[in-house]
């Protein structure tokens, strides 16, 4: 992953890729991305992540559009199996 704008990328060997449409850094991600499981004439999801200060931490707050509407419960289950339960598990081994 890069961290310049228009940089593209991919992840999970080659499941997932796209690029970084804008980034602000400390507060801000948005991406541009699809998978392989993506209808061919379907746009690319947009991705926007933002972070916070909150206490003595970060919030994060994710939104992801434009996601074909027969694959929503799959990559809603995905994020979390995939990032969040993992991210969650990680920081709290930090503690």
């Amino acid at each position: 992953m890069s961290a310049r704008r228009g940089a593209k990328f991919t992840a999970w060997d080659g499941y997932i890729s796209g690029k970084n449409v804008s980034l602000e850094k400390g507060s801000e991600i948005v991406q541009e991305w699809r998978t392989t499981e993506f209808p061919e004439e379907y746009d690319s999801s947009i991705l926007k992540i933002k972070l916070r200060k909150k206490d003595d931490g970060t919030e994060l707050t994710m939104l992801q559009t434009k996601v074909p509407a027969s694959q929503i419960k799959q990559y809603e289950s995905g994020w979390y199996e995939s990032y969040w339960d993992p991210m969650v598990q990680y920081f709290q081994k930090k503690k």
